[in-house]
């Protein structure tokens, strides 16, 4: 009885861990033009791809910024036919995604952000607010964002500096992924 116990446990573990494998989350952060061409993406190392990079605009717009979007339909074709999600970066400058997210418009940049991933086919928005945070106007943001769009993934860019913290918190449990930015933590700048 005791074996049967222990090989049932063991396969047990074995389910779990294939199970938590397959859910695992691979990222590449991708910009049309700097580098590989879209082809030479190694698309099975990845599940999910950030095309770099929107910026908010003026009046709640969402600006092309680093994008090509003359691109958009090679590169989520290509995605897509290789079973990898396309989520869009928007960031930009603090003083407008501030301005964009006071409580007199935040609506409207909720409804251009949420036109442009339908419009153009994509599968979520990564935001990349990084200085300056004002917590609960991100906060509202995400919030609204999910609620536009219940079935498309919503990632937030986060560290530890600038109220990030507290704004992970506030957030997590209406994101699909928060993205911990270390990218300057090797070489000792601190934010």
């Amino acid at each position: 009885m005791k074996r049967v116990t222990v090989l049932l446990w063991v396969l047990v573990v074995n389910v779990i861990a294939s199970q938590a494998l397959f859910a695992q989350w691979r990222a590449g952060f991708f910009t049309v033009g700097m580098g590989q061409p879209i082809s030479q993406v190694p698309w099975s190392k990845l599940t999910h791809l950030t095309l770099c990079c929107a910026a908010a605009d003026v009046n709640g717009q969402v600006s092309k910024n680093w994008l090509d979007p003359s691109s958009y339909p090679e590169v989520l074709s290509t995605a897509h036919a290789n079973n990898v999600k396309v989520i869009l970066s928007l960031g930009g400058s603090t003083t407008l995604l501030n301005s964009n997210t006071a409580p007199n418009t935040i609506a409207t940049f909720v409804n251009n952000i949420t036109a442009y991933i339908n419009n153009n086919g994509f599968d979520g928005v990564d935001l990349d607010w990084e200085t300056s945070i004002d917590v609960s106007q991100y906060a509202d943001l995400v919030s609204r964002l999910r609620s536009a769009m219940p079935n498309k993934l919503i990632t937030v860019d986060t560290g530890d500096w600038d109220n990030l913290v507290q704004l992970s918190v506030a957030v997590y449990s209406k994101v699909d992924r928060l993205n911990v930015m270390c990218y300057d933590m090797a070489a000792g700048a601190g934010m």
